[in-house]
């Protein structure tokens, strides 16, 4: 959780020219997109059968 505020606010600051206050809720607003993106993944490779093992894992992977 850390790492995620960390490194949204890091990235919003030095690319966007954000304040530290404004990067800091930056940080906090890309919280929830990793939690989505794993649930729509695995309704897409459990439930329906989409994605393959290898294409699964590889998302998982770079979500995290």
């Amino acid at each position: 959780m850390i790492g995620q505020i960390v490194s949204a606010a890091l990235a919003a600051r030095y690319t966007g020219d954000f304040s530290f206050e404004e990067s800091m809720m930056i940080g906090f607003g890309m919280l929830g997109r990793a939690e989505l993106a794993f649930v729509v993944m695995d309704i897409a490779y459990v439930q329906n059968d989409i994605f393959t093992t290898e294409v699964f894992y590889t998302l998982m992977f770079t979500a995290f």
